[in-house]
């Protein structure tokens, strides 16, 4: 998992057209001005992800749901953001969030240094009956 981190750290980043609006992705395909289909975005997907080092069987079109998903929780969105972002009507969105290495980290510090008082020491208080 490090490691595939680091590759994608060296890849080059990719110029984003600012201003393009969702009814403008419909025509996409840049060779017959229509839609990109499935296949052909699966194709662009697996050839970036053999581009920068990892196994392409492993990468489809779910694979930006998920990206987008996790990007989007990690940067801290509410689930209602997320669900809408993916166009989601339930939590299944849930289902397709990964952890990332940088809240992983942050939630090591902060259990690292917060302060807990064991209530097992506690006179009169059953653990079962009493949470």
């Amino acid at each position: 998992m490090v490691k595939g981190l680091k590759r994608q750290q060296g890849a080059r980043p990719v110029k984003v057209q600012r201003g393009l609006a969702p009814h403008q992705l419909r025509k996409a395909n840049p060779r017959t001005g229509l839609a990109l289909e499935t296949d052909a975005l699966q194709e662009l997907v697996r050839a970036l992800m053999q581009r920068v080092g990892e196994d392409p069987m492993q990468f489809g079109t779910h694979s930006l749901r998920m990206g987008g998903a996790t990007a989007l929780y990690a940067a801290g969105a509410t689930p209602m953001a997320i669900r809408t972002m993916g166009r989601w009507s339930s939590d299944l969105y849930s289902l397709y969030v990964r952890a990332s290495f940088e809240q992983a980290v942050a939630w090591s510090k902060r259990a690292g240094s917060t302060t807990v008082h064991d209530l097992a020491g506690v006179k009169d208080y059953d653990e079962v009956d009493d949470y």
